[in-house]
């Protein structure tokens, strides 16, 4: 036993608060674990009339023979003859739902679930670490013994200490696997304060480090020496303007993106929250800033490079001259990897266009590939092509047309975290430019917002419905999209004149189909050729002008480059399983795990600055031609 799991859970303390209800009927809101560890270890003794659940597949379905029901059933029942017990996660969405049935906290509903968090947290993190910890004790015992220096390359890999998904495990791996393959390879390991001790619970930190202390001392016993490096809050550096500037900045972004969160337990409101953001990064940029300092690397590596203090790494990259390679899982099977800056940024696709490395010939055959997947992913919807979020492929035959097409990104994707240039704010873009064009020019504009966010329905996003409407009313002027309308995206656009995108692909896709494209963001593609950048706001109206009166036939070679830099994005992503969102590859021996489709090419992104969308591209070409071969013969 790595830790005594069972202690986080306060059982006397749970007990004394559903006794003080034990006259009243019980009712847990939850069918998940957390409503069977319940019924198995504690209700025995009370009457359960039955579970409540939004997720409507669990209806009908019973735990230890109680059955799983509908929410609303609540609003049938007398006030004061029953008490709700919140079970799940979604405390905060499912307390909101109970206060609109006129149900008050801690009178009608408890929130349960918070005496819980610890435990299912730690339990879950348990078994993935001794998972993990399996995978090691496989290695055999003379596998790293004359592994030589092979690369005179600095790497540093960072590991942070952290009971979420594989954040801990999937480093530790990506060291053995370079290690292994003649790498100059340190352990950099970050014992920092961590978001998560506020955002979930105060001292996952500690814990999470026990585990991690733990899995390294059985790794030396496994590979011999290993070079590691701790970070510590012992020694720390002075900061100066720019490096609180940019915490402030970073501390936005993560408001941003805790706020998407439905199953938030941080009860604040997001000044607040911001605050602490501020002040946890204040303090390890310091210490991150004087470990730097006084440890040279050539690249480190790093999960995103963007969220929670990982993207005080990124600024000590920028500070010191030293690439910042970095990943992002994307699913289960993919994964994204980045030579340097965030991942989700797609820098690297920007670089190949800029520093082109395929010939001629297979540039044309890149454009040939490109146009075949722009057309199917045009004419297609999200069931069958998987890369594609539209509901519908047609226009419906009443369809109205808009001048300009505002395609909105969903606000807390890595994708478009950080990359204002003109505005302050995402949502400062979307309102300011819809009062320019209303108070400014006759053109009708449609706000088209993410289809994907039907598909995220565990996430909250910001919705301007409200905003826009206030600012024009009359839909044939102004038309906000919401995402669940079946609306193709693409038709509109072959209508419109202008397209204003945000970063998203989209903006490449408009340029394609003919359409001007202004930029306000730090995208990949803002410097592009097909597309116009603005650097203020007064140049950003300017050009929205401009363009609603003027026609302009696109030159070839420059949809060219569109077509490459659309076909670079559809091919960033590395296919593997070996991500950080899927610990199936815990289940292999090392070297097969060395021979798992990906892992080479993750090898030559971090030790190499080898673009995965190069060694993506360079594949497939690789692939045609063999097949042409074969055909010939």
């Amino acid at each position: 036993m790595i830790y005594d799991v069972e202690s986080l859970i306060d059982y006397e303390k749970i007990k004394n608060i559903i006794e003080k209800h034990k006259n009243k009927k019980i009712i847990c809101f939850g069918g998940g674990t957390a409503a069977i560890f319940l019924t198995n270890n504690l209700l025995i003794n009370y009457d359960v009339e039955c579970f409540i659940d939004n997720n409507s597949k669990l209806w009908g379905t019973e735990i230890n023979g109680i059955q799983i029901v509908n929410p609303e059933i609540v609003k049938e029942k007398e006030k004061g003859t029953f008490i709700i017990l919140i079970l799940s996660r979604y405390v905060i969405n499912i307390s909101q739902q109970l206060i609109s049935y006129d149900l008050e906290e801690n009178k009608d509903f408890l929130n349960i679930y918070d005496e819980f968090i610890k435990y299912f947290r730690v339990k879950k993190f348990d078994c993935i670490a001794h998972k993990f910890l399996d995978f090691i004790n496989r290695i055999p015992n003379d596998l790293f013994k004359n592994i030589e220096v092979k690369h005179d390359i600095n790497i540093g890999i960072v590991c942070k200490a952290s009971i979420l998904l594989l954040e801990t495990w999937y480093p530790l791996a990506q060291y053995l696997i370079l290690k292994y393959s003649g790498y100059k390879v340190t352990l950099i390991v970050d014992n920092l304060r961590s978001f998560d001790d506020f955002t979930h619970f105060d001292g996952q930190s500690d814990i999470a480090k026990v585990y991690s202390d733990f899995v390294i001392e059985r790794m030396k016993e496994k590979v011999g020496k290993m070079r590691i490096k701790y970070i510590d809050s012992n020694n720390k550096a002075s900061l100066v303007k720019e490096d609180i500037d940019e915490v402030k900045r970073l501390a936005q972004l993560n408001v941003l993106w805790q706020d998407s969160k439905t199953d938030n337990y941080v009860y604040c409101s997001a000044e607040e929250k911001r605050d602490v953001f501020e002040k946890i990064l204040l303090d390890n940029m310091e210490s991150i800033k004087y470990f730097f300092a006084h440890n040279k690397f050539d690249t480190i590596n790093v999960l995103t490079a963007l969220h929670k203090s990982r993207g005080l790494y990124m600024w000590e990259g920028i500070r010191y001259n030293m690439r910042v390679s970095n990943y992002d899982a994307g699913n289960d099977e993919n994964t994204l990897y980045e030579t340097n800056f965030p991942s989700a940024h797609s820098n690297d696709v920007k670089n190949l266009i800029d520093n082109n490395k395929f010939t001629k010939e297979e540039l044309n055959k890149i454009i040939e590939l490109s146009k075949d997947n722009f057309k199917r992913r045009m004419n297609s919807t999200i069931d069958n092509i998987g890369y594609n979020y539209q509901l519908v492929s047609k226009v419906k035959k009443d369809q109205k047309f808009y001048d300009i097409i505002i395609p909105l990104n969903i606000s807390w994707d890595a994708a478009a975290l950080g990359l204002d240039r003109v505005f302050r704010s995402y949502t400062e873009w979307v309102i300011e430019t819809v009062k320019y064009i209303v108070n400014n020019t006759n053109a009708s504009v449609m706000i088209r917002e993410h289809p994907a966010q039907e598909v995220y329905k565990e996430y909250n996003f910001i919705r301007l419905e409200k905003e826009i409407k206030e600012i024009c009313d009359d839909t044939s002027r102004v038309y906000y999209c919401n995402s669940y309308e079946e609306v193709n995206t693409y038709k509109m656009i072959e209508k419109c004149k202008i397209v204003l995108p945000y970063s998203s692909t989209i903006g490449i896709e408009a340029a394609i189909l003919g359409k001007k494209v202004i930029v306000h963001t730090n995208c990949y593609y803002s410097n592009m050729n097909f597309v116009m950048n603005a650097n203020t706001k007064q140049e950003y109206f300017k050009l929205i002008n401009i363009y609603l009166n003027k026609n302009e036939n696109m030159n070839e070679n420059i949809k060219k480059e569109a077509y490459l830099a659309y076909y670079y994005q559809m091919k960033h992503a590395i296919e593997t399983n070996f991500t950080e969102a899927n610990d199936v590859w815990m289940n292999l021996n090392f070297c097969d795990l060395l021979n798992m489709k990906g892992v080479k090419k993750i090898i030559q992104i971090i030790g190499q600055e080898e673009s995965g969308v190069y060694l993506n591209i360079k594949e497939e070409l690789d692939i045609l031609n063999n097949r042409l071969g074969e055909k010939i013969c």
